[in-house]
């Protein structure tokens, strides 16, 4: 069992993996709930860091294991960004910063955000308010707006229209009793059955806790304070 397995940090938080040898970071990373265990599962075909796998299976090949420290917890998402940042810069990436000692390989994991110059809103702002002006004075908008739901009403009183007549898929479902709701793995079977996992109550074994199947799985027996 994994020792830093009841290492429960709150919200998101920002961790490092230390060498045991020289009590020296090597890896610093920004994560909630279990990110921070991940990289000790990792194998070489699924790590998105390779150097850092390399260093972790090093430590291995010497019958030692990284030491895992949460630094700061109950964070909020940019706080966290922020201070895993602060921190890779503090410490340098090795072979790319000067003196760097880190297997990171970028000094941030935020996601991509578009670029929305001055230029580009009031493009798009002029764009709207076009479309806006011609949709009420019957403009190219308008049209073909027009256009499309005339041909719908046209299908609709020919009787071809997907939604009416014999045409209706959910229709031909319904009869030939294939629709997801008249089968027997339906939640509407399973309801009237009495089998749907939302009716079906468990314990915890830990603090005689009661709920269902699904959410005493899913939220509370890994995560019970009496838990040993």
């Amino acid at each position: 069992m994994c020792i830093y397995a009841n290492l429960r940090p709150q919200g998101y938080y920002v961790y490092q993996y230390v060498d045991p040898r020289t009590q020296l970071p090597f890896y610093i990373g920004k994560g909630s709930r279990k990110r921070f265990l991940r990289h000790l599962f990792e194998t070489a075909d699924n790590t998105e860091n390779i150097k850092k796998w390399c260093y972790i299976q090093g430590l291995r090949n010497k019958n030692l294991e990284p030491i895992i420290q949460i630094l700061c917890d109950n964070m909020t998402q940019e706080e966290a960004y922020c201070l895993e940042e602060s921190l890779i810069i503090k410490y340098g990436r090795a072979d790319i910063d000067a003196n760097g000692i880190l297997t990171n390989i970028c000094l941030g994991q935020r996601p991509p955000q578009a670029k929305w110059t001055d230029s580009r809103r009031a493009s798009q702002g002029l764009r709207v308010k076009r479309m806006i002006s011609e949709r009420k004075i019957g403009g190219k908008y308008e049209d073909g707006y027009r256009r499309t739901q005339e041909a719908q009403q046209q299908r609709i009183q020919q009787g071809t229209h997907n939604l009416v007549g014999d045409n209706n898929p959910v229709k031909k479902l319904v009869a030939q009793g294939l629709h997801h709701w008249q089968t027997t793995y339906s939640n509407q079977a399973r309801l009237t059955a009495g089998t749907h996992p939302s009716q079906q109550k468990s314990t915890c074994p830990h603090c005689n806790k009661t709920a269902s199947i699904a959410n005493i799985k899913r939220w509370h027996l890994e995560h019970c304070r009496l838990k040993q």
